[in-house]
């Protein structure tokens, strides 16, 4: 499929391909005899110092080609940009209608800044959503920075003090440990921002309009006592580009939208198979009496047993949105199932699990019994320490 594709900051190539220039032109000029080519050589090497200073930055969404399977999406024909992105490095998650069609952003493990995806059908980003287990309501979080971190004075002090590889060190660890948080985070329940004055915790519900001016991004607020928090920002050559405030704009007033009860809602199934919940049960219990449901489902004529419909259960399986233990229990019982492809469905929809219903889901389809409540048995002694009292 064809998509509008934006990432500003790019992947580890695009930002150490200025230090790879750098070493180019030492290493030229390390090799050279000739005088005249020597100082062209230093000159040229005093040169590149600066470039590390220089984010090569994305501005402009460009038209790449996305093919998509269980797990991953690939992005092609997008330069150094081209990437595979797979389910598990994906922090955050979420979608927006615009004028062009359907943007989706992205936040991944590894990157302070977000990137987009913007397709022209619905059905195209319903397949990279369930390519990536991403679910209707988006998940996890995502931040936007405003500004680039206030390092350029920094770059010449070091600069003067230590020359140009000073620089080049200095500019390789900042690009290795990160460059501090943003500026402007979208949490589930609203947004967070850090200005100079402090933090602002403003609900989605709460939110007017989101606007760039000279020298700051705005969100109005329904405040009486905040009407409106400033957030210092950079010009669109280093700060957020025109593409990038309109993709950030757009989420936020999609986020908005949903908070005051407007938008598609999708139908919830999970009570119609809610009776396959554990429910106290020990992890034996639990998945003999998920196998026994199972294989009543595989031989009933009509695909259903005791009021369970497979249909129901593809649904919340492959339903990233859906509570951990359902999707647990959907997977265990479809295990059992008579369709040709069903273990195919089961391993594509474990491959866009995200954080603990990756290791309940992989439990799940265990054919083991032993070796399957020996696993789900070791993981409720971890929850039971993450959720037990704190212990100095």
């Amino acid at each position: 499929m064809r998509a509008a594709f934006l990432d500003p900051q790019g992947g580890k190539l695009t930002r150490l391909l200025p230090f790879i220039v750098l070493l180019a032109l030492i290493i030229a000029g390390a090799n050279t005899q000739n005088r005249d080519l020597n100082i062209l050589a230093v000159v040229l090497v005093f040169v590149a110092a600066f470039l590390p200073m220089l984010p090569l930055r994305q501005r402009r969404a460009r038209s790449v080609e996305i093919a998509c399977g269980p797990g991953f999406m690939d992005i092609k024909k997008a330069g150094l940009r081209s990437t595979r992105i797979r389910a598990k490095s994906i922090v955050g998650a979420t979608t927006a209608r615009t004028s062009r069609g359907v943007l989706l952003t992205l936040s991944l493990k590894g990157r302070d800044e977000p990137i987009a995806i913007e397709v022209e059908h619905d059905a195209d980003a319903d397949r990279i959503r369930k390519a990536l287990g991403v679910g209707h309501y988006g998940f996890g979080t995502i931040g936007f920075r405003t500004a680039p971190s206030p390092i350029g004075w920094s770059n010449l002090a070091w600069l003067f003090l230590t020359g140009p590889f000073g620089v080049l060190l200095f500019k390789l660890t900042k690009l290795l440990y990160g460059h501090g948080p943003p500026n402007i985070v979208m949490m589930p329940e609203g947004l967070r921002i850090l200005t100079p004055r402090g933090t602002y915790d403003v609900p989605y519900a709460c939110v007017r309009d989101v606007e760039r001016s000279k020298g700051s991004v705005t969100v109005s607020t329904t405040f009486p006592n905040v009407p409106r928090v400033d957030v210092p920002a950079a010009g669109t050559w280093r700060g957020l580009s025109d593409e990038a405030m309109r993709n950030f704009k757009a989420q936020v007033m999609s986020a908005v939208s949903r908070a005051q009860g407007m938008g598609t809602q999708k139908e919830d199934v999970s009570v119609r198979v809610d009776n396959l919940r554990r429910r106290g049960e020990s992890p034996r219990e639990w998945l003999s009496r998920l196998d026994t449901v199972g294989q009543l489902l595989s031989t009933s004529a009509g695909y259903r047993s005791h009021s369970i419909d497979a249909a129901d259960l593809w649904t919340v399986l492959e339903d990233p949105d859906a509570d951990v233990e359902l999707r647990t229990a959907a997977a265990r019982v479809l295990c059992h199932s008579r369709e040709p492809n069903a273990r195919v469905r089961v391993d594509a929809s474990l491959a866009t699990a995200h954080d603990s219903a990756t290791n309940k889901l992989r439990i799940a389809v265990e054919d083991n019994l032993e070796i399957a409540s020996t696993q789900l048995d070791y993981l409720d002694a971890i929850d039971g320490r993450t959720k037990g009292p704190l212990r100095r």
